[in-house]
């Protein structure tokens, strides 16, 4: 039986071929506006510079893609346009270009078409699924575990933003278990090894 979650969505995303493309870059462009200019705003600024907001809405957006195909191309246009807006405002405000770090995030997102078309095929049912939907959501696990002890709002936000994906990605309830077990030691692993810090560290 389908997730609801991902039914409802469907029906009102993502519904014809070029509109996606254009508010992928749209969507991507906004966003990377207004990191910049909520840089310096607590909270906003604080959660639009880690990683977990992005995880979600690329997860998101691949996710409810029409194929495959579709959300690899989707999220790397996303990331794209983001970064794109992001770094010129960057050049424009403080009339320099970091060069190093844009060429880190551009990497990132070359990469990111390989990770949305994992997340795509999360939403089946067999165990391919289960192992692509519980990375995203160990990461962001592993981002948001320090909350129970220092109370933070990004934290927080990491471990809310690992729910929505738990609902949302896997295809039926006996998955949500497995993705949920699987993504807690997966995110163990991530922080005993520091895992994020070695490969985001900087950024």
């Amino acid at each position: 039986m389908k997730n609801p979650f991902t039914r409802m969505i469907c029906k009102s995303a993502f519904t014809s071929k070029p509109l996606p493309m254009i508010f992928c870059v749209l969507f991507g462009m906004l966003m990377g506006l207004i990191s910049k200019m909520f840089d310096s705003v607590s909270l906003i600024g604080d959660i639009t510079t880690e990683l977990g907001i992005w995880i979600l809405l690329a997860s998101l957006i691949a996710a409810f893609s029409r194929s495959a195909k579709a959300a690899a191309l989707h999220v790397f246009l996303f990331f794209a346009s983001m970064l794109t807006v992001y770094y010129l405002y960057t050049l424009k405000l403080f009339g320099y270009f970091p060069f190093y770090v844009f060429m880190r995030w551009m990497v990132i997102a070359v990469c990111s078409p390989i990770c949305a078309w994992m997340i795509y095929l999360s939403r089946g049912k067999n165990i391919a699924a289960v192992i692509f939907a519980s990375l995203p959501v160990s990461l962001l696990l592993a981002q948001g575990f320090s909350f129970f002890y220092t109370f933070s709002l990004v934290r927080a936000f990491d471990l809310f933003s690992a729910l929505i994906l738990i609902l949302l990605l896997p295809a039926n309830s006996k998955n949500r278990i497995l993705v949920f077990m699987l993504a807690v030691v997966l995110a163990f692993l991530l922080v005993k090894f520091h895992v994020i810090s070695m490969i985001f560290g900087g950024l």
